[in-house]
């Protein structure tokens, strides 16, 4: 958020996405979006292993059914690990400026 000082410098605010409710904090919109998108890679399990070179790769070194039980097991750790980013229980690196 832009603020504009007493000598007309305008200084662009940290944390602006606080002060207006409207915004989701960066942190909760990258949880919400890793476990979305983990989720939706349940549905599409059958296409990753038998259409992506990496999926081929896990079928050829772990049979069909391992593969696709491999792949679950990461798309679940995606679910989990974004879920607690989104609530608040990972937090990110952070860098002192």
């Amino acid at each position: 958020m832009l603020t504009q000082d007493t000598q007309g410098q305008f200084t662009l605010r940290q944390n602006a996405h606080q002060k207006v409710g409207l915004l989701v904090s960066p942190q909760v919109f990258i949880g919400v979006a890793i476990a979305a998108l983990s989720v939706v890679g349940f549905r599409c399990d059958q296409w990753f292993v038998h259409r992506t070179t990496k999926g081929q790769r896990l079928k050829a070194v772990f049979g069909e059914r391992k593969a696709i039980w491999i792949w679950r097991g990461f798309l679940l750790s995606g679910v989990v690990f974004g879920s607690c980013l989104a609530t608040g229980q990972v937090n990110p690196m952070t860098w002192n400026q």
